[in-house]
């Protein structure tokens, strides 16, 4: 008997917390959210200023660049992280 109030305990203890787990995994879930949209914005503006004061990308592919990162967001400035903006950064450095 003791062993199946203990094991009833147990089993009790362990769906409190899971009922306690759930909201905390919601209001995780929309902080990440909320966090991922804050750094994206700020990577996205970063990246238009970046592209605009960039003096090495001139002419029609500057236009092509700053519409491209503005239409496509994020994912526009992370290919120009990647693609457009090494010529600048090495210029730099030289």
């Amino acid at each position: 008997m003791i062993a199946l109030a203990v094991i009833l305990l147990i089993v009790g203890l362990l769906a409190l917390l899971c009922s306690l787990m759930v909201p905390l995994l919601i209001i995780g879930f929309w902080v990440f959210l909320l966090l991922f949209c804050v750094w994206s914005f700020i990577f996205w503006i970063w990246m238009l200023i970046d592209c605009i004061k960039n003096e090495s990308i001139i002419g029609n592919e500057k236009v092509a660049w700053v519409l491209a990162i503005a239409l496509t967001h994020w994912v526009g400035a992370l290919v120009y992280f990647f693609a457009g903006r090494r010529r600048s950064v090495r210029l730099c450095s030289v």
